[in-house]
């Protein structure tokens, strides 16, 4: 196998042939090697659910950085004013932004993902901003929004920020710091 993890993700998504030809142990024996950097299963041990131990694996890594990686990161990046320099974090952690929109409707089919680009988003010390525009979308009240917000580098999402409004409060501030 020579694709990295997300790429065989992508190639899982993009037709049931391909997710199961993805979803061969192999497949998951062989990416669970590449984490590990070298091989520590024996050719003759038992049979191994290469997925879920790779997958565990992942977990014991993530679970290490944010308790271990991330604070010491936090610590790093202080300002003189003991606050973490957000700019030196953000290329740190390399985030992605998302914007859910969700309305009034209890089966979620009125729920938008909105994926930001890059340009989208300005760094500043000590906070981000995120502009987006709402011009082209249809959107119902009650509006749920949600900033979710991806690192790359920890490999886990949280949303962030998350405002409600009624249809009376369009136009004005939705969220303060």
């Amino acid at each position: 196998v020579f694709l990295a993890l997300p790429s065989v993700c992508a190639l899982r998504s993009s037709s049931r042939v391909a997710d199961e030809a993805c979803s061969v142990d192999e497949v998951w024996k062989q990416l669970c090697q590449n984490l590990q950097k070298a091989s520590s299963a024996a050719s003759g041990a038992p049979q191994v659910d290469w997925k879920a131990r790779f997958f565990k694996q992942m977990q014991r890594a993530q679970a290490h950085f944010l308790a271990k990686a991330l604070p010491s990161l936090v610590r790093k990046y202080r300002r003189k004013d003991s606050l973490p320099d957000l700019q030196k974090l953000h290329t740190a952690l390399r985030p992605s932004y998302s914007l859910r929109l969700g309305g009034s409707r209890s089966d979620g089919s009125d729920v938008k993902l909105l994926h930001m680009r890059s340009d989208s988003v300005s760094l500043f010390p000590t906070s981000a901003l995120l502009r987006c525009n709402f011009a082209s979308i249809s959107v119902s009240f009650p509006l749920r929004l949600d900033v979710i917000v991806r690192s790359r580098a920890a490999g886990c999402e949280e949303v962030v920020v998350s405002v409600s409004a009624k249809s009376g409060d369009w136009g004005e501030g939705l969220a303060e710091d």
